[in-house]
């Protein structure tokens, strides 16, 4: 082999080396539902009130707030003395799902009883009751209607989470 054919194949098989590696990426991320990658939205635990893991018994209707058992406390704005074991009446369960995509149906982020994480902020029309958090504008990202998420509480959205830093 000479020499220009083995300085073209160091480029080539690290092109390909690079190609495999994206392809690793893609294929074992975590998903929500198919479809729909899990990714915890930087922005909106930015502005979050409250960070909480909490447990979800049953469901209330869309108008009603849902009861949420706070499990852990992973971040309290300054002067929130929500702590563990804490009952919440959290508002817009019921309307967390992430941005539809084309040609696919939308989960809801929160369906039923479990565990979540949850970024939430003080409720602007009834206190002493929180919302879910909705994600905020970005440049790119200007939803018409809020976009409100929360995520079952797994070990990759806790490690999504914990690579964000509040301000």
């Amino acid at each position: 082999m000479t020499r220009p054919a083995i300085l073209l194949l160091i480029p080539a098989a690290l092109l390909a080396a690079w190609l495999a590696y994206l392809s690793y990426l893609v294929t074992t991320r975590p998903l929500q539902a198919p479809g729909y990658p899990l990714v915890v939205s930087r922005p909106q635990i930015m502005v979050s009130d409250l960070d909480v893991i909490g447990e979800v018994e049953e469901m209330a209707a869309a108008d009603k707030p849902t009861k949420v058992k706070v499990l852990t406390v992973l971040h309290a704005k300054e002067g929130d003395a929500t702590k563990e074991g804490d009952v919440l009446d959290v508002d817009h369960l019921p309307d967390c799902r992430p941005v539809a995509r084309k040609g696919l149906p939308v989960p809801d982020d929160c369906p039923g009883p479990g565990r979540y994480l949850m970024p939430l902020r003080r409720s602007l029309s009834e206190p002493g009751r929180y919302e879910a958090c909705p994600v905020p504008a970005s440049p790119g990202f200007h939803p018409f209607d809020p976009v409100r998420r929360v995520y079952l509480d797994t070990v990759e959205a806790r490690a999504q989470y914990a690579t964000i830093t509040k301000p």
